[in-house]
């Protein structure tokens, strides 16, 4: 259902018996609920991390990032 308020009070309210009968106002014949309402969606999981996504205060941005680290040694090929 939609509900409609002003200043708090309740103006109107729509429920689903209330869109049916719209549509049939307008001329849709059509008596199952499945085509009427029918469409494409798709979902969307992006490869982020939620965690900093939603609490990025609690993290620390660098704006280089983080400093290299030197390594010191010798080289072997194992190739």
């Amino acid at each position: 259902g939609v509900i409609s308020s002003e200043n708090g009070n309740v103006t109107n309210f729509y429920d689903y018996i209330d869109f049916k009968n719209q549509l049939k106002f307008f001329g849709n014949t059509i008596e199952r609920d499945d085509l009427i309402t029918s469409q494409e969606h798709y979902s969307w999981n992006p490869p982020i991390n939620w965690d900093k996504f939603i609490n990025y205060r609690e993290y620390f941005w660098e704006p280089n990032g983080p400093l290299p680290i030197t390594v010191n040694g010798n080289y072997r090929n194992f190739c």
